[in-house]
């Protein structure tokens, strides 16, 4: 990889003067070949995963997938995705709330008889799934674009073939994750005697919503249709004059629909559907922007995030475009780029960082990718937030306060929430949530302020399946007996856990013992004693020495039969003295 310097911001456009500092531009791919299409994608945990097109590998004249990532602040070596069957192209990437990246993207052994591919990845597997054919017809398929809805379904969109003479429609294939693909799929764009290419589409509750390029009226017009409640309508065209191109859509989190897109005339235009009505299209572009590709994207706090190409006096450059969800746009910042500039990506990190990807001429004139982040200039607030519990048992609600949170001399416009257990996101300065389910949950705060700069915090909320375990848990290795006879013993000493007060009523206690090496030995019951019993003696040895080789692990039952996590001590001590049971993290101290 290769990083250049002193890339400068500034650019003079129309007499719009933008704000100049400088960023670092490094080469991802750094090929002998041509490297292009790149997509990114982001997890909770800031992870990056960063993948194109490498053509003529590993044979001249057909492509794979190749890939990094960026993990601790360190990029990858290059690898290869697919493994293609013949020649993989076009791939899109989409991250779901449980942090799997999704990739599809089309194959085949010529281009008119291509299908559509689904693989998925996660850092913690650390390999990606087995190839899935999402669809399989003797005709061309091409350009899928993925998402996930927040029920895990996945949905696939693309330009399918369905007459000889090469036409295509839009369609779309969905499944669940440990589902097999359908062999039949849903015709979303309708046409019958023109060509609908170049699909984009987001997914909430079910509902669908996709774009596309469409020649049936004679020009390359935008088409729009949604799935609601289960039902496709009619498609729509967006556009009333003027051909437009290359659509990209995102949904906000209060039911609009944003769509940016290119034009035969040069500009960048934005379309926004609130309340069931379009606003006329508006151009957020401030210079020539060629029929190249743009991407747009939300952020968590309900922000609109776009990057396109533009062509200025001083060359080509990448706008990087914001706007609130409203659809007010600030003034772009400007990435300068070479000519061969195209295909730029945006996501965004916790700490509202743009990390954009595009493809560009570089090693040995031909295409790489690139790669730079972005954090526009200004002073950004502190978010700072407040719970009313830390853990605690399922069901539990946790009232939220962000009101300590700071921004200068800047108003703050906006609170959201992410709670971490897969539910929507939530707005407001004070709020409640109720989890649900047992788990260790990262609640994130992000505050906004006029500006759309952003602060970021984040905190762990505990939920346990059953009461808290007891406290101040002790084992002693001692003698009892009489005069004549004494016993070795384990003696385990506890006392009940005060947190349990109010929200679990304590039936037993249940003791559980393994062998020192956890490899060989899985804890085992020996034993449940009443609420009232805080002591318990295992004599249950085979020989005196035997008793040296166990660890033990209590947990507290509740009178509706759950059970809490449990704790355990990890090195008996010789005799006479104790050892404190040490907790993980799925336990609470």
């Amino acid at each position: 990889m290769k990083t250049k310097r002193n890339v400068l911001f500034l650019l003079l456009l129309t007499g719009i003067c933008i704000e100049s500092f400088s960023i670092d531009k490094i080469n991802l791919s750094s090929s002998s070949s041509d490297s292009t299409t790149p997509n990114i994608a982001i997890d909770s945990k800031g992870r990056i995963l960063v993948l194109w097109d490498e053509m003529d590998w590993p044979l001249i004249g057909i492509a794979d997938v190749l890939y990094v990532t960026r993990e601790n602040g360190q990029w990858s070596e290059i690898n290869e995705t697919i493994s293609q069957l013949y020649d993989a192209r076009n791939p899109h990437l989409f991250t779901d709330s449980n942090d799997w990246f999704h990739l599809t993207y089309d194959d085949g052994e010529s281009e008119t008889t291509r299908d559509i591919f689904y693989r998925s990845f996660s850092f913690e597997e650390d390999h990606w799934s087995n190839i899935q054919r999402v669809f399989l017809n003797n005709l061309d398929s091409s350009n899928p674009k993925i998402v996930v809805d927040r029920d895990a379904k996945i949905h696939v969109i693309w330009a399918q073939q369905y007459r000889q003479d090469g036409k295509t429609k839009i369609v779309m294939n969905s499944k669940n994750k440990e589902e097999t693909w359908p062999e039949t799929f849903e015709n979303i764009s309708r046409n019958e005697n023109s060509s609908a290419i170049l699909p984009c589409f987001g997914a909430r509750n079910g509902n669908i919503y996709a774009c596309w390029m469409d020649n049936r009226n004679g020009v390359w017009d935008l088409f729009f249709n949604e799935k609601i409640n289960g039902e496709w309508k009619n498609p729509t065209a967006l556009n009333e004059s003027g051909e437009k191109y290359m659509p990209s859509l995102v949904l906000d989190k209060k039911g609009g629909v944003h769509i940016i897109c290119n034009s035969k005339e040069g500009n960048i235009f934005y379309l926004r559907k609130a309340n069931q009505t379009w606003n006329p299209p508006l151009i957020i572009s401030t210079g020539f922007s060629p029929a190249r590709f743009s991407d747009l994207k939300l952020f968590k706090d309900n922000t609109l995030h776009a990057v396109w190409i533009q062509e200025t006096r001083s060359g080509v450059s990448i706008c990087y475009g914001r706007a609130t969800p409203e659809g007010n746009w600030f003034e772009p910042i400007q990435i300068s780029a070479g000519k061969d500039a195209d295909h730029p990506k945006i996501e965004l990190d916790d700490n509202g960082n743009a990390h954009i990807v595009w493809e560009d001429a570089g090693l040995n004139h031909r295409k790489d990718i690139f790669y730079s982040v972005v954090t526009p200039p200004g002073s950004k607030p502190i978010a700072i937030f407040t719970s009313s519990e830390d853990s605690g048992i399922v069901p539990l609600t946790v009232n939220f306060d962000g009101s300590g949170s700071l921004s200068g001399e800047t108003e703050i416009r906006s609170y959201w929430w992410d709670f971490g257990d897969g539910s929507e996101m939530q707005e407001g300065c004070q709020i409640s949530h109720t989890y649900k389910k047992a788990g260790i949950f990262p609640v994130k705060l992000y505050v906004t302020n006029q500006q759309l700069l952003v602060g970021f915090e984040s905190k762990e909320i505990q939920i346990l399946s059953g009461p808290f375990p007891p406290i101040n848990i002790l084992v002693k290795k001692t003698e009892e007996g009489g005069l004549f006879y004494r016993e070795k013993i384990n003696a385990i000493i506890w006392t009940e856990n005060p947190k349990n007060k109010g929200q679990a009523s304590i039936s037993h206690y249940n003791i559980y013992r393994r062998f020192n090496d956890p490899k060989i030995s899985e804890f085992k019951k020996i034993c449940q004693v009443s609420s009232q019993t805080f002591r318990y003696a295992d004599r249950d040895f085979i020989s005196p020495e035997e008793r040296d080789k166990f660890v033990y692990a209590l947990s507290a039952v509740d009178d509706t039969g759950r059970e809490g996590p449990m704790g355990y001590a990890l090195n008996p001590k010789p005799d006479g003295e104790k050892n404190a049971f040490k907790t993980t993290r799925k336990e609470i101290k």
